[in-house]
């Protein structure tokens, strides 16, 4: 009986054509880098990599209050305060009932996000030539994962601010002066109207209509980067800097005070991102108002050993919400009207 043959025995294994005819190529004379087949962005067997990644602070995270172990809601109960009477000595019955003013709202959790990555460890260790490049490179993947839970909190703090009720007259508006300058001083003016009505006595600066007057200390104030900008630089010549002054000690600028929300899209067609909410200039309130918690934070990975991958996931379950009795003012600037035109000679 004759020896089986090569032929023979690729006839009997039924390897893939695309196997044998990459088995019989001939040598390249010349090195032609191979797309990674995992992440097409990158050439197999590089001898050096560089790996950087988008970074991300959400200036909101340190009003995080308390972690939600159990249950799904917060309940925050309001004492009011208690108000007295004129002394009767003829009134000596030390029975008689005064009930307490209590004011009780709820928080749910209203956030339940999870964030997932794919990583093929077995493509990608052709990209590299160490154990160092791959786990730098893996390293590098996998941090973006909280950072793009860090990013929605920041915008789903962002869609909190943009709720009319948590102010006490909803979106307020400011005119423009006629100048940058006057603007400027038109900001400032009503900021410090802002600041300086909290800290009174009364109840006409939250949404509950409570009596909780604010620490300047923890007073906090929200501002595009334009209109911050036009006071530090237009007000008085340059001369006033909100940050010089003891005006207000907590001071956040951002560029845009509304935030991005995505919409998913029913197949064919695609998601859609649109930025929402109100155009507001500047916010200020008390920042013990904001309830901010974190009811699950986790993560873990799968391995597929047929697909040659993992999964890895991570979990961020939040309450986002801001307490009705602290107080809170939010303001948008406007055009001047046509009768303040007019009484400035313009």
């Amino acid at each position: 009986m004759a020896l089986p043959t090569t032929a023979d025995w690729l006839e009997y294994l039924e390897l893939p054509k695309s196997v044998i005819d990459g088995i019989q190529s001939k040598e390249a004379s010349t090195y032609s880098a191979n797309a990674n087949q995992f992440l097409s962005a990158l050439v197999n067997k590089i001898l050096y990599q560089t790996v950087d990644g988008y970074d991300f602070k959400n200036p909101f995270a340190k009003f995080d209050s308390f972690d939600i172990e159990y249950g799904d809601t917060i309940e925050n109960v309001w004492v009011d305060a208690v108000e007295g009477y004129d002394y009767d000595p003829t009134n000596t019955n030390p029975f008689g009932q005064v009930t307490p003013n209590v004011t009780v709202m709820y928080a749910q959790i209203n956030s339940e996000r999870q964030y997932k990555v794919t990583i093929k460890d077995a493509y990608l260790r052709r990209a590299v030539l160490s154990a160092a490049g791959i786990t730098r490179l893996v390293g590098e993947i996998l941090s973006q994962l909280p950072k793009a839970a860090d990013r929605e909190n920041y915008f789903l703090t962002m869609a909190c601010l943009q709720n009319e009720d948590i102010y006490y007259d909803g979106f307020e508006e400011v005119e423009k002066g006629n100048t940058d300058e006057e603007t400027a001083k038109k900001v400032t003016a009503t900021i410090i109207d802002a600041v300086s009505g909290f800290e009174s006595l009364n109840t006409v600066f939250n949404a509950a209509g409570v009596l909780n007057p604010t620490p300047k200390s923890d007073a906090l104030l929200i501002i595009k980067r334009t209109v911050y900008n036009s006071i530090n630089l237009d007000y008085l010549t340059g001369v006033f800097n909100l940050e010089k002054v003891d005006l207000i000690k907590n001071i956040i600028v951002l560029d845009d005070l509304r935030y991005v929300q995505l919409t998913p899209g029913v197949a064919p067609a695609p998601a859609v991102t649109s930025v929402e909410g109100e155009d507001l200039d500047f916010i200020v309130l008390d920042k013990r108002g904001f309830d901010n918690h974190v009811a699950l934070q986790d993560g873990g990975l799968i391995y597929n050993p047929q697909g040659k991958y993992t999964n890895h996931f991570y979990n961020v379950w939040r309450i986002t919400a801001f307490k009705h009795f602290y107080n809170a003012r939010a303001f948008k600037l406007v055009e001047p009207s046509a009768e303040t035109s007019e009484s400035t000679g313009n």
